[in-house]
């Protein structure tokens, strides 16, 4: 295993914070250095692109949950709908009863 292996190695073990804190106490120099410092943009990089993911999947589970109450709120109009035509097909029903009623009451009335 090379310095540089190594030296990954190192900066695993310590972490993001530490290393961060080494670099700003100037605890490594030159080729070092640079390699600790090119080691904690890319991992600050892949953190933001695993936050970039997380929120991108938040907003796809938003998205398909509207979507879901969408559907769900047009099929509550229809059967809403159809609630309102059947309650119009049974007051027709009971005026046609009552016409029905009357007349058979008129008839037997005469």
């Amino acid at each position: 295993m090379n310095e540089f292996d190594e030296f990954k190695k190192e900066l695993l073990k310590f972490g993001v914070t530490e290393v961060g804190a080494k670099l700003s106490q100037g605890v490594w120099a030159s080729h070092r250095k640079k390699w600790a410092q090119d080691w904690l943009a890319s991992q600050r990089q892949a953190r933001e692109s695993e936050q970039v993911a997380i929120s991108a999947a938040a907003a796809e589970r938003t998205a398909t949950n509207a979507e879901a109450t969408t559907r769900v709120t047009e099929e509550s109009l229809q059967i809403a709908k159809s609630a309102k035509n059947a309650a119009w097909v049974a007051a027709l029903a009971a005026i046609a009863a009552a016409i029905f009623a009357f007349l058979a009451y008129a008839q037997g009335k005469a």
